[in-house]
């Protein structure tokens, strides 16, 4: 299925990488991100954060690695001011997904990606939900370093 995924989420934090099936999973590099849950805290929290890498070994974005606990210098997650809304990777091209992994905040089951609908656009208009993806993630249960959920 050619795919650009959109999250439909009710969370406030996250970290992402997509990959795409080829011989071994490869990391779809240039993902942009956009939210309508705004920013709980710019001086603590940026949108980016969830596709640039920081967090990860070497800052760089990846499929795998640990993520880093909580830092606001340079901030490495994402906390919204909503409790629902979307949020929208955009691969700015089509491909043919595997899954992605993920890093989940969910402290005590008070924060992070609870509840969600995975969706695919192909023009970034109309989406689908794509069957069989998941409808909740893996919490944790501390703010300590964590490894990705592979979707």
């Amino acid at each position: 299925m050619n795919v650009k995924p959109s999250l439909i989420i009710t969370a406030i934090s996250l970290g992402i990488g997509v990959f795409a099936p080829q011989a071994k999973a490869a990391l779809i590099t240039g993902v942009t991100v956009s939210t309508d849950m705004g920013n709980f805290d710019p001086s603590q929290f940026d949108l980016d954060a969830t596709v640039n890498g920081v967090g990860l070994p070497g800052n760089t974005p990846a499929l795998t690695g640990i993520h880093a606990a909580f830092t606001s210098t340079p901030p490495n997650i994402w906390a919204g001011n909503q409790a629902t809304g979307n949020i929208t990777f955009d691969l700015n091209d089509t491909y043919d997904l595997a899954g992605f992994s993920f890093w989940n905040y969910n402290n005590a089951s008070t924060i992070g990606i609870q509840g969600v609908t995975v969706q695919s656009s192909t023009d970034g208009i109309n989406f689908t939900t794509i069957p069989g993806a998941p409808t909740v993630f893996q919490p944790t249960d501390n703010p300590e370093p964590e490894v990705p959920e592979l979707v």
